[in-house]
This record gives C-alpha cells, structure tokens and sequence, in this order.
C-alpha cells in the first residue's frame, strides 16, 4: 500500500483518481477549499506547507490549472499567460517542492491534455501550456535520482460516465471523450507500472 498525495482532489478528474486509488492506497486529497489539506498552487509557500503537513509520500499526483482556448488571431497575452501561470506553474510548483518528500522509488505524475499533439486549430493556448508541461517532465525524469519517476497522463474531452456524454456540436473535430474514471486507470499505470518520462495518452473513443 502506498500515501499517494491528489493535488487537485476536489475536481471532477481528481475525484476520480482518488476514488479508483483508495481501493489498495492511502490516498490524501488536497486541493483550494476542500480536501484533507488546503493547498494553492500558485502560491510556493502553501505548497511547502502542504508537504510539511503531509510528509513523506510514495506518489504525487497533480490534476490542476486552467487555460484559455482560441484562435491565433483573436487570443490574447493575457489569456495565454493564464494557461502557462495556472497550470503549467502551478504543476511546476508541486513538482519543485515535492521532490524532497518523495520517497525512493516513488512516482510523480502530472497531467497535460490531448492538445499537444497533433494541432488543433483554436487551441494555441492550451497545446502551449501541455507541450510545456510533457517537456518539463520528460527532462526532469533524466534528473530526479533514487529510482524516482515522473509521468504524465494525456487525456481527451473527460466526461463524469457515459450517461453524461457531451454533444457532439461541443467537441471540436478530431477529439474524442473519455470518461473520469477510465482515466484514472492511467494515473494508477503511471504510478505502479515502473514507467518514467511517459506520456499516457487517454484520447477517447468516437461517439455517434
């Protein structure tokens, strides 16, 4: 059994993920306003202060940030920097502070989204926020040291389950829908299956 830490625990991926790893795993469930610790991630000192009233774990898993969506023409600086503050640095953070109370041979796993690759036009601000984040952890898998590891997990268009599914006029062309909880079988791969420097990529299923 492992103490698996769910930064972002209160939203609809991190319930699930803390929902499918409590079954065999200690799971602490962190996020801004609810949870079994209080965290911003924005902010580096309450993410110190959430490892310190944590300590040591086995996995930390981030589900955190927004980002903005829209076409090169009419996005702005702003909202760009929204994307690359919030969830990018935001992750980052957890990343940085984490590493010290992560124990040998633990795994951090952070998550990206289906907007890196290939482009989907309207979505420049979300494919550089998840380039970002994939390229950060696949460098930081060549640095971290006693065996730990460093994942990230790619998903689709999630839904809560297959009776909520979104209409197809919602969902840009190419994408597909995944639901919460089939995702989080990738988080629990990212942590158990040994892999580091991974990219899961969860893109769903076509839907009528």
């Amino acid at each position: 059994m492992k103490k698996v830490l769910v930064v972002g625990a209160s939203g609809l991926v991190g319930r699930a993920v803390a929902a499918n790893l409590e079954a065999d795993h200690t799971v602490v469930r962190a996020s801004r306003s609810s949870g079994d610790v209080r965290v911003d991630v924005l902010d580096p000192s309450s993410v110190q202060a959430m490892f310190e009233t944590v300590g040591e774990v086995d996995a930390i898993v981030t589900v955190t940030g927004r980002q903005a969506y829209g076409p090169l023409s009419a996005i702005t600086s702003e909202e760009i920097a929204l994307g690359l503050t919030d969830k990018v640095m935001g992750q980052i953070n957890v990343v940085l502070a984490g590493q010290s109370a992560l124990r040998e041979s633990g795994t951090i796993t952070m998550t990206s989204g289906v907007m890196s690759d290939p482009p989907f036009p309207g979505g420049i601000g979300a494919h550089t926020d998840n380039a970002a984040i994939e390229s950060f952890a696949r460098v930081a898998a060549t640095e971290l040291t006693g065996n730990r590891r460093i994942n990230v997990v790619s998903p689709a268009v999630v839904i809560p389950s297959w009776d909520e599914p979104l209409p197809a006029h919602l969902i840009p062309a190419g994408l597909f829908q995944v639901t919460a909880p089939d995702l989080a079988l990738s988080y629990r791969s990212s942590i158990e299956d040994g892999h580091t420097g991974e990219v899961y990529k969860v893109w769903g299923t076509p839907t009528d």
